[in-house]
């Protein structure tokens, strides 16, 4: 995470409000991109299987 502040936009009536970053520059400035995120990622159906079998191996040790 970022500890460099918002940059101040000089602007003589409000010296001192610091300027929030619009959504377009979110975007450009992203670290990590949405389509390396989509590799790694699974599906809702796979991450419920995968709980379920979590689930079942806790509660039903092999003997």
């Amino acid at each position: 995470m970022s500890t460099k502040p918002y940059p101040i936009e000089e602007d003589e009536s409000c010296p001192h409000t610091a300027s929030e970053p619009s959504f377009q520059e979110m975007i450009q400035k992203r670290r990590f991109p949405l389509s390396e995120a989509m590799k790694t990622s699974i599906t809702l159906e796979e991450s419920r299987k995968i709980m379920e079998t979590r689930i079942y191996k806790h509660y039903h040790p092999e003997a």
